[in-house]
């Protein structure tokens, strides 16, 4: 209830400002034992049937950290996911997907908070080493997981820019 609050006083906040009426998604999400579904959805909008993403045209990161690279890029119906990996095998992935679609987050003893992304809503999950970060951009729904720390995955999500071709 506490957070629905805090959530329903920066919604008012923010749509009582002129400047700051951008489109909404609504995060709505069903709270399971060892997860969380979070489904992202327009507010008052209608959602085109065809926002399919191919290799030419997707988000991809301008910064990530360290040495790490895209090593293994796939596509699953209208789902893009990026690998990223460095020379210590870590992975960081970067899902995207047209707004409409779930997500299934392992929240069972992990920490959840909103965070802002370049003026949209997110939802960041720590759970041990591992951060993830679902936020949205234009229609597209993107999530962002790995074991690195939530300056970092912030700093990702903030520098995600739209690509007509991914150049390894």
């Amino acid at each position: 209830i506490f957070l629905i609050v805090i959530i329903s006083g920066f919604a008012l906040t923010t749509l009582s400002v002129e400047a700051f009426r951008l489109r909404l998604f609504n995060f709505v999400t069903e709270i399971k034992d060892q997860y969380t579904k979070i489904d992202i959805k327009e507010n008052g909008g209608h959602q085109e049937e065809s926002n399919e993403l191919h290799l030419e045209n997707t988000f991809y990161p301008e910064y990530m950290p360290g040495d790490y690279t895209l090593t293994e890029s796939q596509e699953f119906g209208t789902m893009r996911i990026m690998h990223f990996s460095n020379k210590e095998g870590k992975v960081i992935e970067i899902s995207q997907s047209p707004i409409g679609i779930s997500f299934q987050v392992d929240t069972e003893n992990a920490v959840t908070t909103e965070v802002e992304i370049n003026n949209a809503k997110g939802i960041l999950v720590v759970k041990s080493d591992i951060r993830s970060l679902i936020w949205t951009i234009d229609q597209t729904a993107l999530y962002v997981t790995g074991e690195i720390n939530k300056a970092e995955i912030i700093k990702i999500a903030e520098n995600i820019t739209f690509k007509e071709k991914i150049e390894k």
